[in-house]
């Protein structure tokens, strides 16, 4: 299950950082012949660690309800626990 929402993570933080690129090259910042360890001094950890939060915020419930559904959870599954949650709080 994990591993169907870490590869969209991963998708999601390797478009932003393609994006994040070529913003760089069209501000002049980077040369479009620039090599890795260019873009590599450009981009430090404080800007991953953004992009990882900014793309976590963008997943929706929905994308980990299907990663889990994927995994033989479903919905009713859930439903049913909180239910039996709740009668064990009552007694």
């Amino acid at each position: 299950m994990d591993m169907g929402i870490i590869k969209i993570l991963k998708t999601l933080y390797h478009a932003k950082l393609l994006n994040y690129i070529l913003e760089a090259i069209k501000e002049n910042l980077l040369t479009s012949s620039s090599v890795a360890k260019e873009v590599n001094e450009r981009a430090d950890l404080l800007q991953a660690a953004q992009f990882i939060a900014k793309n976590w915020r963008r997943m929706s419930t929905k994308i980990i309800q299907n990663c889990f559904a994927c995994c033989g959870f479903r919905h009713s599954d859930l439903e049913m626990l909180n239910k039996a949650n709740s009668e064990n709080d009552i007694l």
